[in-house]
């Protein structure tokens, strides 16, 4: 085998790698992001009829939407540059 090649075949693995921890990623945020949508029955029984947007219940979901709406874009970020490595290393180790 070739270094040449050898080197391409190293980098298809690592962003292989990378693609499958995005993927697993991806899938826990958004799982994470439906469960996140039922409210939680300790979180309806302490607030009132009318929700306060200072109350801590209100403040703790919105933080964790939002920690995980970015976690979602980071790993579709993560699979898609790492999906773009994988087929250019890919197309290269074909050539060599």
């Amino acid at each position: 085998m070739e270094l040449k090649k050898a080197y391409y075949y190293i980098i298809c693995l690592a962003a292989a790698f990378i693609l499958a921890w995005g993927i697993v990623d991806l899938s826990s945020s958004i799982a994470g992001l439906f469960t996140n949508r039922v409210p939680s029955v300790s979180t309806l029984s302490t607030s009132p009829s009318s929700p306060d947007k200072e109350s801590e219940p209100y403040m703790e979901t919105y933080y964790q939407k939002k920690m995980l709406y970015d976690r979602l874009w980071d790993s579709l970020a993560r699979i898609v540059v790492a999906g773009v490595i994988f087929a250019y290393s890919r197309s290269k180790v074909d050539r060599v």
